[in-house]
């Protein structure tokens, strides 16, 4: 897995990279910045920082080389923590800095979502490993990619494995209320109903809540053939 994770972020960073590369050396003589936007802080740190830290590998090997033209590249973390409102705040200090070429991320949808236009209105590159909600793409920004599959190709392999694999007929669909696992349930409810399903329960989850009996409850009493849980936290 690791090793895949870096194959990917040193694409990413060729990627963003090339945009320096091609830039006029009265451009990048001042510097080189790549920015990193994802939650470094909070229940999803760890991969966030899976992903920060094969991005640096790869500035790491561009700077061995000699970077640009000669130049540095530095790699800058941008802390939002999960939350929409950091990742605003994040993305105008990317965009108001001079020396940024591009970003890695956002990696989750809804503060993909929130910041979608702020790094487009700037034509500032973003190139996420995995905010998968399809809608980012479909909104006429062109300066926003991914390199992962999306909740609609997830969503109906989701419902297969459930269906063809594990023999399911009633299932309960229980996930966290964001823009990510919210999609993801939708799409596949849709794929299960596809398929013939039609027995499903879903309800919802606020992350970081101290209390889940009273939903747990309610799925007991189900008695679902597979419970599908989906969360952005650990």
């Amino acid at each position: 897995m690791m090793k895949r994770t870096f194959a990917v972020m040193f694409t990413l960073m060729a990627t963003l990279l090339l945009l320096a590369g091609t830039a006029p050396a009265g451009d990048v003589k001042d510097g080189i910045h790549v920015g990193n936007a994802g939650a470094f802080t909070g229940d999803a740190a760890a991969p966030c920082m899976e992903i920060f830290n094969s991005a640096q590998i790869a500035v790491d090997e561009w700077n061995e080389k000699g970077g640009i033209q000669g130049v540095q590249i530095e790699h800058v973390m941008g802390d939002d923590a999960m939350d929409p409102a950091q990742a605003v705040n994040v993305a105008h200090k990317f965009v108001a800095d001079k020396l940024m070429y591009g970003v890695i991320g956002p990696p989750m949808s809804h503060t993909a979502q929130a910041t979608l236009k702020i790094y487009g209105s700037n034509d500032m590159a973003c190139i996420t490993t995995a905010a998968s909600k399809p809608e980012l793409t479909e909104q006429g920004y062109s300066h926003f990619f991914r390199v992962n599959a999306r909740n609609d190709a997830h969503g109906p392999n989701c419902a297969s494995f459930i269906v063809e694999e594990l023999g399911a007929k009633k299932v309960a669909i229980l996930n966290e209320k964001v823009a990510y696992t919210v999609n993801l349930a939708n799409q596949t409810i849709k794929a299960l109903k596809e398929l013939g399903v039609t027995d499903i329960m879903q309800d919802t989850i606020v992350g970081g809540a101290k209390d889940y009996s009273a939903v747990m409850t309610k799925v007991k009493a189900y008695d679902p053939d597979v419970l599908f849980f989906m969360a952005t936290a650990e």
